[in-house]
């Protein structure tokens, strides 16, 4: 649960800077920066909130403390691809990634929830 936590802080420390870091990859106008910015903080719950069932299944068929550690792991992967992008869509392919890959929220949740 601590690196839950700790994830999950660095993240949210990171957010707010989110529509200067969509300037600084392109996107000039205001707006397009914050639209931008709305879609790309939203597509990972959204994505996570629809495959939540399937990482369900997983979790019941392997436990959850095992689908826990490898959305953690994938979150870990995904976040340090972020150096490397160069585009907004980039970024919105990672976010993606994240939701796909079993959302730490909501894998963490299932297993605060058993404990």
């Amino acid at each position: 649960m601590l690196s839950v936590f700790v994830s999950f802080s660095g993240f949210t420390f990171v957010s707010p800077f989110l529509p200067l870091f969509i300037k600084q990859l392109g996107v000039t106008n205001d707006g397009d920066a914050a639209l931008w910015s709305g879609v790309i903080f939203g597509v990972s719950p959204l994505i996570s909130g629809v495959l939540a069932p399937f990482w369900a299944g997983r979790a019941e068929r392997y436990g959850p403390k095992r689908v826990v550690l490898f959305s953690l792991l994938a979150y870990a992967i995904v976040l340090s691809v972020n150096a490397a992008i160069q585009t907004v869509p980039q970024l919105l392919i990672l976010r993606l990634g994240i939701g796909v890959l079993g959302s730490v929220g909501v894998m963490s949740t299932a297993l605060a929830s058993t404990l």
